[in-house]
């Protein structure tokens, strides 16, 4: 009985990922003890104590307002359609089509909207995101 409690304890999966853990620990370095994982946090903090407020609260913000115009610009397009696909009515097909332009025109505004979110977001937050995001990775990478 303890021969099939060895093998199975062998191929059980606690041990495969126990034995990974410590064979991936030892091959990138961090198999630190307790002490060292605590001086290493703390280095970890300390290092990073000089990253500026202002400069995390303006990337949240280029983040928010992109999550916002992104919102609004799914939403608008989703209205859109749902729009156009519940005012489509009619038994023969010149009917339907005859309904379905009838929507499209009605709904051409919203979709005018939509299209200006898009410039808007394209041409006004893509470039300067890139760069404020860009600027606030690569400085902290710059003073290691």
């Amino acid at each position: 009985m303890s021969v099939i409690l060895a093998i199975k304890s062998f191929l059980g999966f606690k041990g495969v990922a126990e034995t990974g853990l410590r064979i991936l620990e030892k091959v990138t370095g961090t198999d630190f003890t307790d002490a060292d994982r605590a001086k290493f946090i703390l280095d970890y903090h300390n290092a990073r104590k000089h990253e500026s407020p202002t400069r995390r609260l303006i990337a949240v913000m280029m983040l928010l307002g992109l999550m916002i115009f992104g919102l609004a610009y799914g939403v608008t397009g989703g209205v859109a359609s749902l729009y156009v696909f519940m005012s489509t009515e009619g038994v023969t097909l010149a009917e339907i089509t005859a309904s379905q332009n009838l929507a499209e025109i009605t709904v051409k505004p919203l979709l005018q909207w939509k299209n200006d979110i898009y410039i808007f977001m394209k041409e006004i937050f893509v470039n300067p995101m890139s760069i404020v995001i860009g600027f606030y990775f690569l400085t902290s990478f710059q003073k290691k």
